[in-house]
């Protein structure tokens, strides 16, 4: 495997467990308001955002100042949107920001094909 091929695969798993924790968050809200205002939730909750603004972070050199086919600078504004919430993530868990949660998952989704980096060399 090549040097970037790890690389590509280090971030892949990265992706992988925000997944989980999506699906665990998701799991949870929908179980009942006793569950999902449960201490537990709320740890998922802090992992979720935290992995999610961590890997923001790793993309964004990736992403910032591009403008091109794959990469066109519609795309750029709406990614660098959430830059606050990389120097905050606490903030991403208010009532009012809620929503965006599951917006920068479906972000980060599409800067990952964007690079392409559900494409790499063994």
């Amino acid at each position: 495997m090549t040097v970037g091929g790890l690389y590509a695969g280090s971030l892949l798993n990265e992706w992988l467990l925000i997944r989980e924790l999506s699906k665990k968050y998701r799991e949870r809200m929908q179980a009942g308001k006793a569950e999902a205002n449960s201490m537990d939730t709320k740890e998922v909750l802090r992992n979720y955002i935290a992995c999610m603004t961590s890997f923001w972070g790793e993309l964004r050199p990736k992403i910032e100042g591009r403008n091109d086919d794959r990469i066109p600078a519609t795309f750029v504004t709406e990614f660098m949107k959430y830059e606050p919430y990389y120097f905050a993530p606490p903030n991403m868990s208010t009532e009012e920001n809620a929503g965006d949660i599951f917006k920068l998952e479906t972000v980060l989704r599409e800067a990952i094909e964007r690079l392409r980096i559900t494409i790499y060399e063994w």
